[in-house]
C-alpha cells in the first residue's frame, strides 16, 4: 500500500517532467527545422545575389566582345584595312572612348602584332609574335582553330599589368574562293576594371570567387578569390559568353551553419511552453488520480448500496411471500365474504409491494451492470399474444379497449422472453393506466437487418393524458415522473420506464416516446434478435415433467432459512399429503440427505452458513 501511495505521490511530477522533456525535444527539433529553413533562405538569397553577379558579368563581357565582332565584320568587307594604319587608329580611338577598361586595340597580321592603339604606351608590343610567348601560345592556337571569338586570360601583358584578351581570328577568301587565315583582332580589357564592374555592389558578408582562365569554365583555374571555397559547399553559377564560360562561386562569410536569428526566441518560448505544459500535465494527472480515488469511493459506495438493496429486497420479498401465501390459504378456509374481500385486498397490496421491491432490485442490478440476459428460442407472435391476453383483465377493469396488430414476424428468434415481457408489460400497463375509457393499440413489426439478425419493433399507442415535450427525457430517469399530481392520481414509483429503456439497450434496441400533452402517447420499443429456423416442441413446452402425487414413502426435504416461509411451504405440502423434513441451511440439508432417502428437495438459494448454489 505504501509503494502504491508513493507512486501516486510522484506520478504527477514524473508526468510533468516527461511532458517538459518532450516539449524540449520538440523545441530542439523545431530549432533544427528553423535553422534548416534559415540555411535554405540563405542559399536562396545567395543564389539571387549570384544571379545578379552572373548577369552583370555577362553584360560586361558581351559589351567588350562585341567590339571585336564589329572590327572583324568591317575587315571582312574591306580587307585593305591591314594597309590603312590611320583608319585603324581612328576606329580604335572611338571604341576606347566609348568603352571603359579598354587598354588597347590591336590588329595582328597572322600572329604578329602589326598595329596597336595607343602606340605610345604599347610601342614595345609592335612586332611581337604571340606564339613566342609561352603562356599565350595555347590561347592563340585555340582562337585560330576554333574560328570563334575567344576571351583569354587574365594574362600578363608584355607592357605590364594583367588583362583579358578578346581575340577573333580573321579569315578571308581568295580569288579562287578558298579561305585563308589573314590575322586576328585583339581587344585587351583591364582585368581590374572588368572585375570591379562585375563585383560592384557585392555585399560585405558574401565571399565570391571566379574560375575559368581562358574561358574554360569549371575546368579552368581560379583567377579571383580563394579556391578553398570549394570546401564550403558554395552556390555556383555559369557565366557564358562567345567561345567559353566562367564559373562564379559564392558562400556567406559566416558559413551555412549559422543559427537562425530566431533561435533565442524559439528556445525561450519552448522553455516557457514546456514549463507551462509540464505544470498543467502534473496538475491534470494529480486531478485524475484524485478523480480516480473519488470514483473508486463512489463505486464502492454504489456497490455497497447495490448489495444493500439486494439484501433488503431479499429480506422484503421473503416475508411478502409468506404474507401472500398465507392470505391465499386463508381465502380457501374462510367462508365469510367480508373476510374474503379483506384477504384479497391484503394479497393485492402485497403483490404491489412485491412488484415495487422487484423494480428496486432491477434498478440496483442495472446500475451495477449485474443483469444477465437469458435468450432462448421463442415465437415472438405467441409471446406477444399471451402477454396481451394477460393484460385484458386490467384493460376491462379500466374500460379500455386493447387492440393488437401483428405484421408478419419470424417464426422463431433467440429472445429473453422474461425481460421482453417485462418491458412490454410496463409500457402497456402504463398506457392502460393513463387512458381510462380510451383505446390502447399495440402494433408489432419486424425489420430484417441481415440473414441472421432482425429487429422487433413494438409501438404502443394510447389516446390518454399525454406527456409534454419538455418532460420526454424526465420520464426515463429513475423515479422520474411528470409532476407530483400525476403520482398522487395514478400512483407508481417512476422506475418502470427507466428499467424498460435500460433493458431495451441491453437487448440491442432502444425505447423512445412521441407525445403531446392531452393528445396521448406513443412508445416505441425495439429489440435486436437472432433469427433461427424454428422453435422445437421442447422449446415451447414449459415443462415435460408429468404431474405426480406428493404422497410417497420417502419424505420431501425443505431447505429454507426463513421460518415463516418454511411454515407456509410445509403447510401446503402436508395439506396435499406429503411428508416433510426441514433444514435451515445447506449444511443441515447435506446432513439430512446422508441420513434420509428423500423423493424431492425444495431448496432456497440465499441462506446463511451454506447457500443453495454451494449446496
Amino acid at each position: 500500500m505504501s509503494k502504491l501511495c508513493a507512486r501516486k505521490h510522484f506520478a504527477p511530477w514524473i508526468a510533468g517532467t516527461l511532458a517538459f522533456l518532450l516539449c524540449m525535444i520538440l523545441t530542439w527539433e523545431f530549432e533544427k527545422s528553423e535553422n534548416s529553413r534559415h540555411e535554405e533562405q540563405l542559399r536562396a538569397e545567395t543564389m539571387q545575389r549570384l544571379s545578379l553577379i552572373r548577369a552583370k558579368a555577362e553584360t560586361a563581357i558581351n559589351t567588350r566582345t562585341s567590339l571585336s565582332l564589329g572590327l572583324n565584320a568591317y575587315i571582312q568587307l574591306s580587307p585593305t584595312v591591314f594597309e590603312k594604319p590611320n583608319w585603324f587608329k581612328g576606329y580604335a580611338s572611338k571604341i576606347m572612348a566609348a568603352t571603359p577598361g579598354i587598354l588597347n586595340v590591336a590588329l595582328l597580321e597572322a600572329t604578329t602584332i602589326k598595329y596597336v592603339y595607343p602606340e605610345k604606351r604599347n610601342q614595345s608590343a609592335i612586332g611581337v609574335n604571340l606564339l613566342d610567348i609561352p603562356w599565350q601560345r595555347d590561347a592563340i592556337l585555340k582562337t585560330i582553330q576554333s574560328r570563334e571569338l575567344n576571351l583569354a586570360g587574365p594574362l600578363k601583358m608584355v607592357q605590364g599589368g594583367t588583362a583579358f584578351a578578346n581575340r577573333f581570328a580573321i579569315y578571308l577568301t581568295d580569288e579562287s574562293g578558298k579561305e585563308y587565315f589573314r590575322g586576328m583582332s585583339a581587344v585587351l580589357v583591364d582585368a581590374k576594371v572588368l572585375l570591379n564592374e562585375i563585383l560592384s555592389g557585392v555585399p560585405d558578408d558574401l565571399q565570391v570567387c571566379i574560375r575559368g582562365v581562358d574561358g574554360l569554365g569549371e575546368k579552368g583555374a581560379f583567377f579571383y578569390g580563394d579556391e578553398s571555397i570549394e570546401e564550403l559547399q558554395p552556390i555556383r553559377q555559369e557565366v557564358t559568353f562567345s567561345g567559353g564560360s566562367w564559373q562564379v562561386l559564392a558562400v556567406p562569410k559566416s558559413g551555412w551553419g549559422m543559427a537562425s536569428p530566431r533561435t533565442a526566441e524559439i528556445r525561450f518560448l519552448g522553455f516557457m511552453l514546456g514549463g507551462t505544459i509540464g505544470m498543467l500535465i502534473a496538475m491534470l494527472v494529480n486531478s485524475n488520480i484524485r478523480r480516480g480515488e473519488t470514483l473508486q469511493a463512489l463505486q464502492a459506495a454504489s456497490n455497497a448500496k447495490t448489495d444493500f438493496l439486494s439484501r433488503m429486497s431479499h429480506e422484503l420479498r421473503t416475508p411478502l411471500t409468506a404474507i401472500r401465501g398465507f392470505a391465499r390459504e386463508l381465502q380457501e378456509l374462510t367462508p365469510d365474504s367480508q373476510s374474503q374481500a379483506f384477504l384479497k385486498i391484503m394479497d393485492r397490496n402485497a403483490s404491489h409491494l412485491q412488484a415495487v421491491v422487484n423494480d428496486i432490485l432491477d434498478v440496483s442490478r442495472i446500475e451495477a451492470n449485474r443483469i444477465e440476459l437469458l435468450p432462448q428460442p421463442a415465437s415472438p407472435r405467441e409471446v406477444i399474444q399471451e402477454l396481451v391476453a394477460s393484460l385484458q383483465p386490467m384493460a376491462r377493469s379500466g374500460d379500455v379497449r386493447l387492440d393488437l396488430n401483428l405484421d408478419p414476424l419470424s417464426d422463431a428468434v433467440q429472445l429473453d422472453t422474461n425481460r421482453f415481457r417485462q418491458v412490454l408489460f410496463n409500457l402497456a400497463g402504463n398506457a392502460i393506466k393513463f387512458t381510462p375509457g380510451g383505446i390502447v393499440s399495440i402494433h408489432v413489426s419486424e425489420k430484417r437487418l441481415d440473414e441472421q439478425t432482425s429487429k422487433l419493433i413494438v409501438r404502443i399507442q394510447d389516446n390518454g393524458v399525454g406527456i409534454a415535450p419538455e418532460n420526454h427525457q424526465t420520464i426515463f430517469e429513475p423515479f422520474g415522473m411528470v409532476d407530483a399530481s400525476m403520482r398522487r392520481q395514478f400512483g407508481g414509483t417512476g422506475l418502470g420506464l427507466s428499467i424498460s429503456r435500460s433493458l431495451c439497450h441491453l437487448m440491442g434496441g432502444d425505447l423512445t416516446v412521441e407525445s403531446e400533452l392531452g393528445r396521448g402517447a406513443c412508445f416505441t420499443a425495439s429489440f435486436q434478435v437472432d433469427v433461427i429456423s424454428k422453435v422445437t416442441a421442447s422449446d415451447n413446452e414449459k415443462s415435460t415433467i408429468e404431474p405426480r402425487s406428493l404422497v410417497t414413502h420417502d419424505p420431501i426435504l425443505l431447505v429454507e432459512d426463513g421460518e415463516d416461509n418454511r411454515n407456509l411451504i410445509r403447510y401446503i405440502l402436508q395439506k396435499r399429503g406429503a411428508q416433510v423434513i426441514e433444514a435451515s441451511n445447506g449444511k443441515e440439508a447435506l446432513k439430512l440427505i446422508d441420513e434420509h432417502k428423500v423423493s424431492l428437495i425444495i431448496l432456497d438459494m440465499q441462506m446463511p452458513v451454506l447457500d443453495g448454489y454451494e449446496t
